[in-house]
């Protein structure tokens, strides 16, 4: 079953003339893009940067509707179906760790205390009212992926939750979400710039080139999304992709 189709997508933004102040351009940043993704599937885009990855989870989560094109969500969209993990915490400063997480849980998740067991499971049982002033990166980061799994959704959106923290800490975050992806049966779309994670979350990688965004390679990846980031299984696909597509890599 197709949890998400992607037919002809087009986005473009009026650029500023770099020689005109009064003069406008037309910057096409994805084009004619076409993409199913199945249910229960994890599917990471890789590609540089300001080639549209973002524009296109910011499409998808209905923030963006300024585009040209057919997108079709299998499941019902509402607050319970849909979640996004930002590349910021984006936590409200006033608000204690578990009324951060209260802030968007729906009737169901307040009634089976969803918030403060969702905070247990990610070690934060110790910090439910603590401010995000008071708690390390790590601490917020955990905050904003309770956020996102709080009322169970279907789908899930990633614009590279990791980047910004050490290996360790992002290592044991990327498997306790993994975890969290499997446990709710849940279709996810990564965003991120690091093949390995790729790797290690996906069921297929879409490799991407500078824009308009266009896909140079769907790549099929063939082991369970339960292996560390630094396995031995990762590891194996890492070589085989860098060895056998160097042209994509490159292009890249």
């Amino acid at each position: 079953m197709i949890d998400i189709s992607i037919k002809n997508l087009n986005k473009s933004f009026l650029q500023p003339d770099s020689e005109n102040k009064h003069k406008y351009n037309i910057l096409q940043i994805i084009k004619d893009l076409n993409l199913n993704i199945k249910q229960n599937e994890v599917v990471s885009f890789v590609g540089p940067s300001g080639i549209g990855k973002s524009t296109l989870l910011n499409i998808l989560s209905g923030y963006d509707k300024q585009y040209k094109g057919d997108i079709s969500i299998n499941r019902e969209i509402n607050n319970k179906k849909l979640s996004f993990i930002f590349q910021a915490h984006n936590l409200l400063p006033w608000l204690t760790s578990i009324e951060n997480v209260k802030l968007i849980s729906n009737e169901e998740s307040l009634k089976n205390d969803s918030p403060s067991k969702i905070l247990n499971e990610l070690g934060l049982g110790d910090f439910l009212n603590s401010y995000p002033n008071n708690l390390s990166g790590g601490m917020k980061r955990r905050v904003s992926i309770a956020r996102a799994f709080v009322n169970e959704p279907n789908i899930l959106l990633m614009d590279e939750p990791f980047v910004s923290l050490e290996k360790p800490l992002a290592n044991e975050l990327r498997e306790k979400t993994i975890e969290l992806i499997n446990k709710n049966n849940v279709t996810a779309i990564l965003v991120t710039h690091d093949l390995r994670e790729a790797i290690m979350f996906s069921d297929r990688i879409i490799f991407c080139n500078e824009k308009p965004m266009k896909i140079l390679l769907d790549k099929e990846i063939n082991i369970k999304k339960s292996f560390s980031y630094d396995s031995d299984e990762v590891d194996e696909v890492y070589k085989n992709i860098t060895m056998n597509y160097p042209n994509i890599l490159k292009a890249m």
